[in-house]
């Protein structure tokens, strides 16, 4: 017995008498209404106000109905909100056809299928309708019943699109005779299969009685049909249940489409203007609670068991298809990390056949994931998607990825170092990623074993001595997307106060003359005219650089000749920097790391602060200014400092060779590509479990590719 109610029926009806006035309608307050607050006073705080709100709006135990009948007020209360139990209705409304318990539901029913104004309609059943609901052959009685769960879905089916009747018949029971041999026909009267329903409508209550005389012939079964005609009748709506095969194959149909979607694509396709809707087109509830449970029984979920998400990504581990592609799985802060067996193979023979010339690309990504509570009474943070990518003859594949909570430098770090550890990468010849700081120092850190400045300086150094004749003190070249800096100056409050569109526009061509910079030397050109024009007011002042004289107004021509002679690099460079998108989220996450604070200035930094001081005018207040420097803009020169110190990352400057850009844009189209193509008709952000289950599903379909393209280029190698 459960335990008694806290508030018995009789109080909770007198209060209810009391608060008449708010409830004399349907039209309820609002469940933030003062009126629940006030009642759950009176009660003593035995129940929340919510809980008063539910019980007086849902007509718990019929208290809202009484109190108005004991008031004389003569309105029934609406029918409660859908639930999980009312949802599932159309299921308890099917246990009535034919049950394979009810044995005698046939001879108790065999006499009264005689009714009144009944019309008989032939129906023939196709080979494949009949194949779906045929006996099966594992037992061995004479009297067989069609399929559970399967003949009224089917039945009711064929005899909609033949006659497009109103009713929601429901199979009570069927019976199909099998004692006679295969070539001989049943006695006058006699019959080899019949079944009986009813309409789901309590005002209809039409019965439906098929017989077929005969055993299907050419695999076609001849049915006769007889109910009444409710076909120009006013008929309420009424929908058949969803249930067995059916309610799976369309779950199945659902896992890429909105249910809104498909029913209105149903409803085009199967009815007219001035029709009732078809009873087996459902609600929407009903095919998105379809959809739940595909979704549920594709994770590895029972129907009705609850499971937290941890636990169920720990069961995905029991599938040989996950089991060898999650690596780790954190559960006090959520990460997982994931690769396949068939990943860690092309990364390799990716390095192994681009020696010297390996590239990976790193990135995050957020809004893919729902956030969830992992904890009781803590939910995750952002959940981010990380991937290291590869880009083989135009294919991109990600190699390894991380789903995580976690976004500092550090656990980036760990995430990559596990990579290198148990995965056994190999170490890539070339790191890319955007400007995310967690990222960059990341990358240093689990590739060369030292921070970012003290790789500046490395780099720095090095390309300052006679590079080509030593060979590079550190594993991986670290570089930034250069769209992303052209995006993160244009973005700089000096910048987007500059109301000029001229001046703004040549100095974010001075940014996009530093990146294409090819050597240390044509750097420090570029950089010295630089400040020079942005520091100086008078523009016929002079300033010794490369031993010679060189105005203001000169420097700024010279930088304007170089730009006519990039014109079309600068030109790409603005577009990419135009067609950047940036995820603000991510971009903030990633640049919020705190790093240590080293009062000793790098060498690179010194340097730059070299060029400044050397490009820097005295005191100009005592100066007299003869011409005006028209694109004087000191403002710039702090910001253009604290990306300068790090100049090696985002220009080809201090690389070996003739150097291209470094562009991440491989790794957002693969982002885009998880958005528009692998997850398309799946809304996202999805739980955490989906998006694991579908992306690993994914990555074994380019996995082969990337493989069969290095398959081909080691042959082609060979001869």
């Amino acid at each position: 017995m459960g335990r008694p109610c806290s508030v018995p029926n009789r109080e909770a009806i007198l209060l209810i008498q009391k608060y008449m006035q708010y409830f004399n309608t349907n039209n309820f307050p609002s469940s933030s209404a003062k009126v629940w607050k006030n009642m759950s006073k009176e009660l003593n705080g035995k129940w929340k106000p919510h809980s008063v709100y539910t019980y007086v709006r849902d007509n718990k135990n019929g208290s809202l109905e009484a109190a108005r009948q004991n008031l004389g007020i003569n309105i029934q209360p609406p029918r409660p909100l859908p639930s999980k139990s009312t949802i599932e209705d159309d299921i308890i409304d099917e246990l009535s056809e034919d049950s394979e318990s009810d044995k005698s539901s046939y001879h108790d029913d065999e006499n009264g299928d005689s009714d009144i104004g009944v019309d008989s309609f032939p129906l023939v059943l196709s080979p494949t309708e009949w194949e779906q609901i045929k006996p099966d052959q594992t037992s061995n009685h004479q009297q067989k019943r069609l399929k559970s769960w399967v003949w009224p879905n089917v039945i009711t089916k064929a005899f909609w699109n033949m006659y497009k009747f109103p009713c929601a018949f429901l199979g009570k029971w069927s019976y199909v005779r099998i004692e006679q041999d295969e070539n001989e026909n049943y006695a006058v009267g006699s019959f080899y299969l019949k079944f009986k329903g009813l309409c789901k409508s309590k005002k209809c209550n039409n019965k439906i009685v098929g017989v077929a005389y005969k055993k299907p012939v050419n695999g076609e079964l001849h049915l006769i049909i007889t109910t009444r005609d409710t076909r120009n009748d006013y008929h309420e709506e009424v929908k058949r249940p969803l249930n067995g095969p059916e309610r799976k194959l369309i779950g199945r149909k659902l896992k890429r489409r909105r249910a809104a979607g498909y029913r209105q694509k149903l409803l085009a396709e199967n009815m007219k203007f001035g029709e009732n809707e078809p009873p087996w087109v459902q609600k929407c509830h009903i095919y998105r609670q379809a959809k739940m449970e595909h979704n549920k029984e594709d994770l590895g979920i029972k129907s009705g068991v609850k499971m937290d998400m941890i636990t169920s990504i720990r069961n995905m581990l029991q599938d040989i298809r996950y089991s060898n592609a999650i690596r780790e799985i954190g559960a006090k802060k959520f990460y997982v990390f994931y690769c396949s067996p068939e990943q860690i193979f092309v990364e390799k023979e990716y390095c192994r056949v681009r020696k010297g010339f390996s590239r990976i690309c790193l990135d995050a990504t957020g809004k893919v994931v729902k956030k969830f509570e992992i904890i009781p009474g803590r939910k995750t943070g952002h959940i981010f998607l990380y991937t290291i990518t590869i880009n083989f003859e135009g294919k991109t594949l990600p190699v390894y990825q991380m789903l995580s909570e976690k976004h500092d430098a550090v656990f980036i770090t760990f995430w990559l170092q596990e990579w290198i550890r148990a995965c056994k990468a190999t170490i890539p010849d070339e790191a890319m990623s955007d400007l995310g700081r967690a990222l960059l120092l990341a990358m240093c850190e689990a590739f060369n074993r030292m921070t970012l400045k003290e790789y500046v300086d490395v780099l720095f150094k090095w390309a300052t001595k006679d590079r080509y004749k030593t060979p590079r003190p550190f594993n991986t070249l670290i570089r930034a997307d250069v769209a992303h800096q052209m995006a993160a100056v244009a973005r700089w409050k000096c910048i987007k106060d500059l109301r000029h569109p001229i001046v703004k526009g040549f100095y974010l061509r001075t940014i996009a003359l530093m990146i294409d910079c090819q050597t240390v030397q044509e750097f420090e050109h570029v950089f010295r005219l630089t400040c020079i024009v942005a520091l100086h007011l008078d523009q016929d002042e002079s300033i010794m650089v490369s031993g010679k004289q060189v105005s203001v107004f000169e420097a700024r021509r010279l930088l304007e000749e170089y730009m006519a002679e990039h014109g079309q690099i600068i030109e790409e460079l603005e577009t990419s920097r135009e067609n950047v998108e940036i995820d603000e989220e991510v971009e903030n996450t990633l640049n919020s790391v705190e790093e240590k604070d080293d009062k000793n200035l790098t060498v690179t930094h010194q340097w730059i602060k070299s060029l400044i001081s050397m490009s820097t005018p005295p005191d100009q207040q005592k100066m007299e200014c003869k011409a005006v420097n028209g694109f004087y803009f000191s403002e710039f020169i702090q910001p253009l400092e604290r990306i300068a110190k790090e100049f090696p990352i985002w220009t080809a400057a201090a690389l070996p060779g003739k150097q291209t850009h470094a562009s991440t844009a491989s790794q957002e189209g693969y982002f885009a590509e998880v958005r528009q193509r692998i997850f398309e008709g799946i809304p996202l952000p999805c739980s955490a479990n989906r998006f694991l289950k579908e992306h690993i599903d994914d990555l074994h379909s380019g996995t082969n590719e990337v493989a069969a393209k290095l398959k081909h280029f080691n042959h082609n190698h060979r001869q």
